[in-house]
């Protein structure tokens, strides 16, 4: 791989700044200032652009799924249900299994709850 040589011009205040930072020991020169320098700006500009492109995906995931929160925790919860069923059918062969999700029970438990009060 061949270097590529970056000529840049910088004013005296961020000059002195470099060299202070290079005096303080933490890179062994400009050269490795620089490189590192330009190292984290392109990971900067690399996770931008990342962040655009997941953030588009996102708003187009929610577009093409319109759902908002309690329809998407029933359908989890039916979709769970399903897969419990499909689970249980080996242990009874000859039966169709019924489950209540605890949604559903939660459900029913507040109507005999207020069918209960209601009585009274």
């Amino acid at each position: 791989m061949s270097d590529v040589i970056f000529k840049t011009r910088v004013d005296d205040f961020l000059a002195r700044r470099v060299k202070d930072i290079i005096r303080q020991g933490s890179f062994r020169d400009e050269d490795a200032f620089f490189r590192e320098a330009i190292k984290e700006m392109v990971r900067m500009h690399e996770l931008r652009e990342l962040d655009k492109r997941m953030d588009a995906f996102a708003r187009k995931a929610a577009a093409d799924q319109l759902m908002d929160f309690s329809d998407a925790v029933l359908a989890a919860r039916a979709e769970e249900d399903n897969e419990l069923k499909e689970g249980l059918k080996p242990y009874f062969p000859d039966k169709n299994v019924h489950l209540l999700s605890s949604y559903q029970s939660t459900i029913i438990n507040h109507h005999t709850n207020n069918l209960r009060l209601n009585q009274t």
